[in-house]
């Protein structure tokens, strides 16, 4: 059934989807290139690449070391993975309530400069550089393939629900394109507002990430010690 593969991954394409770099970097792409609709799409298309060769190295690597035989894995081991979910929830819950200051809101990094002069090409390795290099993304991707073979689905189930997995986790990477492709010009304002609102609101986002993941690793490592 494809429904039930698709519940359980939705978490970890929620927390790569809601990151706000990506759309972020996109946005000043779109502002800034001299080729924002060609240079967009390029970034786009490199963070779809190598967000599929993420998942499906990830799963043909899953499935080997599936196939071999190998024990269970012992308490402390899900101790430990319960541990760090529990650290990644309190971090957060804290974060939640401590009272932020002044205008404190995210900085672009050093090298968001560059993206003024970016073209498609570059754009395209950026794309493939930001999804398939972030370690965060690669655990969530590791966690969206075990997720999806321990539902026991097979092909074409099993390949499709990778594929849900990468659209779900890019759908916003790609909005900012997609609207800049059908508004033209008159989209900048928006996108403008947009980047301010991701920057501003980049602290809380971070911090639904860090709970949503935290409870993911809690429910998990429950899970692997039979409670």
């Amino acid at each position: 059934m494809l429904l039930s593969p698709i519940v359980k991954i939705l978490p970890e394409a929620a927390a790569i989807a809601l990151s706000p770099t990506p759309m972020i970097v996109v946005i000043l792409i779109l502002l800034f290139s001299g080729s924002p609709r060609r240079a967009g799409g390029a970034y786009v298309l490199g963070w779809v690449l190598s967000m599929l060769a993420v998942v499906f190295l990830l799963s043909s690597v899953g499935q080997a070391v599936r196939s071999l035989p190998k024990p269970p894995a012992p308490a402390w081991f899900w101790g430990m993975f319960l541990l760090l979910g529990l650290l990644l929830v309190a971090w957060a819950v804290v974060e939640m309530f401590r009272p932020s200051q002044k205008n404190e809101q995210a900085h672009l990094p050093s090298w968001a400069g560059v993206l003024n002069t970016i073209g498609p090409g570059k754009s395209f390795l950026l794309g493939l550089v930001m999804a398939g290099l972030s370690p965060k993304n690669l655990i969530m991707a590791l966690g969206a393939v075990l997720a999806v073979q321990q539902a026991g689905v097979i092909n074409p189930t099993y390949n499709i629900s990778l594929l849900i997995f990468v659209f779900c986790a890019s759908v916003l990477v790609a909005l900012p394109p997609a609207y800049y492709l059908l508004a033209g010009k008159s989209a900048e304002q928006r996108l403008v507002t947009w980047k301010d609102w991701l920057l501003a609101n980049s602290r809380a986002i971070i911090l639904v990430i860090s709970l949503m993941v935290g409870l993911k690793m809690i429910g998990n490592a429950l899970s692997g010690l039979g409670w």
